[in-house]
């Protein structure tokens, strides 16, 4: 038969369950990170708006198309192999030029690690990370059926596992960002990633940007506007609070910064409607 002493130890647990299911909550509303999927025309600013990001950052340039990029000689360059450069204030971006998929894996392997000072991350682009990694399967040979499957398997897992980044349990990243090239498809303009991965990547992201040059009829002012709100003619999306509808001549730190009002915003109305009641 239960007794005093059973009750109060299952109230006891209740309770301990219903703080930590607070903290969690409280933590998920004031932790800001986000993933972010950008696309669009070339050369209309998707890198250099990437690099208005949280810092210090990293930087995987896959494309090897960032030696116009307005580093304001804030940049130092890493190659994966040497001791990591340390963090003392004298840069804001670390470059690593990524030549082959492999790479991209050892560069995935010490964020993993933790042991970095990084905030945010990007992948310029996941595209052309895709082209290396068909490399890589088939060489100069033509895809077989197999082989879109282990690319679907083995590019779609490194996503994931970059996501996941934003919460590591050490050393967890503010943002990550992802470039991709332009497609056409079903009369709609889409990231452009081959085979199924065209479906899924959106789907493992957390907003996705449709980036382009924009006229204001009104005005005449000629903008950047990058998109997040769905379109019969592009692909876009948010389910992030604070990143809906549309940024002129966006900056990331400022979408980070957005994001964290938001949920903050929502903890205090939480905090203050249970003190009320």
């Amino acid at each position: 038969m239960p007794t005093k002493n059973d009750a109060a130890t299952a109230e006891v647990a209740v309770l301990g369950q219903a703080d930590m299911d607070s903290s969690q909550a409280a933590l998920e509303l004031t932790t800001p990170p986000f993933s972010l999927l950008v696309y669009g025309p070339s050369k209309v600013g998707k890198s250099t708006v990437m690099l208005t990001g949280p810092k210090p950052m990293l930087y995987l340039d896959i494309e090897g198309q960032t030696r116009f990029l307005p580093w304001n000689g804030r940049k130092t360059d890493y190659d994966l192999v040497s001791a990591p450069p340390v963090y003392d204030g004298t840069w804001d971006y670390v470059r690593v030029r990524i030549n082959t998929f492999d790479q991209m894996r050892v560069a995935y392997s010490w964020l993993a690690s933790g042991n970095h000072p990084f905030r945010s991350v990007i992948i310029d682009s996941i595209s052309e990370l895709q082209t290396k990694f068909v490399d890589k399967i088939a060489g100069t040979n033509q895809m077989q059926t197999q082989d879109w499957g282990e690319l679907l398997r083995g590019l779609g897992a490194l996503m994931r596992q970059f996501r996941d980044l934003l919460e590591h349990p050490t050393k967890p990243l503010e943002f990550i960002g992802i470039t991709s090239m332009m497609v056409m498809k079903d009369g709609k303009q889409g990231p452009y990633l081959q085979g199924a991965l065209k479906t899924i990547a959106p789907y493992l992201l957390d907003v996705v940007g449709y980036f382009a040059p924009y006229v204001e009829l009104a005005t005449g002012v000629n903008t950047q506007r990058m998109i997040f709100e769905p379109s019969p003619f592009f692909e876009a999306g948010s389910r992030v609070p604070g990143i809906q509808g549309f940024a002129d001549n966006p900056d990331i730190s400022q979408l980070v910064a957005n994001v964290a009002a938001q949920r903050a915003a929502a903890l205090a109305a939480a905090q203050a409607a249970q003190a009320s009641g």
